[in-house]
């Protein structure tokens, strides 16, 4: 509707301009056959002067931009002195419009929360924070390759990871295992998973293996020991897999009544190792040799490998797909802040440090960022053409450079009129009385 306006008001100023240029061709014919009736000199005298009070408005407004009639002198005002005018725009906004007093002041009255809340908490708000969420993270994730993060990924796991000592966490476990009896499900399932190890036959070939050597040990200490453990073996009182069968099915007994929650055999055995746990820092050797092994086993693992193969496709998914509700991680990081904001967002102390928090950053910001006005607008306004900075200022100030030559053909034909009237009434009866 502004552009209708706009354009409307040339309209008009060019329409007067004509009218007034046809009008005086008529008039000008016709003064050779009306010029002594009363009526005709000051119609003449009007449209003379609306014609050239049009003229010549059209003639400066025209100057200001481009070169009217094609005359270089004095013309095309404002691509000549584009920098002059650059220079004064940010010079005005700088020392008038918005002084850093002025956008300090401005700043210090605003209250950021309250702006923040309402637009998180409006539907549009939510979306638009979405979307910039989900742009961000697209563009984040593509600006390297999968390869490219897993390899990224895996460095930072392997850094993160060797930052920390194994010791802490692994007191903290065991206490609480021991103590209170914690972890049953990793128990119970660590307790079968030894159980099947322990069932399988190799177990049963190692273990005959280890019974026979110590038998060949206690051979070796005196001929006594070897002519018993000799006889006890060739009347197979003495069996090795026998042995090694035996001790397995014990073991094996023993560990089913430690899967029972609560047995009196797992908490007894647990309970004699609650002060070796708890000195478990003050044993030098002991933690070198768990950091010296946890460290092995944070670079034998291929993180790259995991990543790549196992968390890159997911993620990859997840951004376009969402997880299996639908929800992209834009809306989960959302949804987030919106239920931590519920539940914290009343508390009026943590309101004030916020508004405090956001206060000084626009402060500084303002600080470090205001010599940047002056960049933004140079390089805005220089980066526009000779046409489109012609039009960035006409378009500005269009009406009124078109009311401009409006009035100056009703000003012309006023000024004309006026001066008939003078010559009429005034200048003519004193030069014929006094001549």
């Amino acid at each position: 509707m502004g552009r209708f306006h706009k354009s409307t008001y040339r309209q008009r100023a060019n329409g007067i301009l004509t009218v007034t240029a046809i009008l005086y061709v008529f008039v000008f014919i016709a003064q050779f056959f009306y010029d002594g009736e009363s009526w005709f000199q000051p119609l003449y005298w009007c449209v003379q002067s609306a014609l050239i009070g049009s003229v010549a408005d059209w003639f400066a407004v025209t100057a200001l931009f481009r070169k009217p009639l094609g005359i270089t002198y004095h013309t095309e005002l404002v691509p000549r002195n584009k920098e002059r005018l650059i220079d004064g725009v940010i010079k005005l906004v700088e020392t008038k419009m918005l002084t850093k007093d002025r956008c300090r002041i401005l700043l210090e009255n605003v209250k950021f929360v309250p702006l923040i809340e309402n637009f998180m908490l409006s539907a549009e708000g939510q979306r638009v924070v979405r979307l910039v969420l989900h742009q961000g993270l697209h563009l984040l994730w593509g600006t390297r390759t999968p390869a490219e993060w897993s390899n990224w990924g895996a460095d930072r796991i392997r850094q993160f990871l060797g930052k920390h000592s194994l010791v802490p966490a692994l007191k903290h476990v065991l206490l609480d295992l021991c103590e209170k009896n914690k972890y049953e499900n990793m128990v119970v399932q660590v307790l079968e998973v030894v159980q099947e190890r322990i069932n399988h036959p190799a177990m049963v070939t190692w273990l005959t293996a280890v019974v026979a050597e110590e038998v060949h040990l206690k051979k070796r200490r005196s001929f006594l020991s070897d002519l018993f453990l000799s006889v006890s073996e060739a009347t197979d009182v003495i069996n090795h897999r026998e042995l090694a069968q035996a001790i397995i099915s014990e073991a094996y007994l023993m560990i089913e009544a430690w899967k029972q929650p609560n047995s009196p055999e797992r908490i007894a055995w647990l309970s004699q190792w609650v002060k070796p746990v708890q000195d478990l820092e003050q044993n030098r050797e002991v933690c070198v040799a768990l950091d010296n092994a946890w460290s092995r086993w944070i670079h034998e693992q291929d993180w790259e490998e995991v990543l790549l193969n196992h968390v890159c496709p997911h993620i990859e998914d997840l951004l376009v797909a969402g997880d299996e509700r639908g929800e992209t991680p834009a809306e989960i990081f959302v949804n987030i802040a919106l239920e931590l904001w519920q539940v914290y967002g009343t508390d009026q102390d943590l309101r004030n440090r916020i508004e405090y928090t956001l206060q000084n950053i626009s402060q500084y910001l303002l600080e470090q960022g205001y010599d940047l006005i002056e960049n933004i607008i140079r390089q805005v306004l220089e980066g526009l053409s000779t046409e489109k900075f012609i039009y960035f200022i006409e378009s500005k100030v269009e009406d009124d450079l078109s009311w401009i030559r409006i009035n100056g053909a009703i000003v012309g034909a006023t000024c004309g009129l006026l001066t008939w009237t003078f010559l009429e009434y005034v200048y003519t009866p004193l030069v014929v009385h006094f001549f």
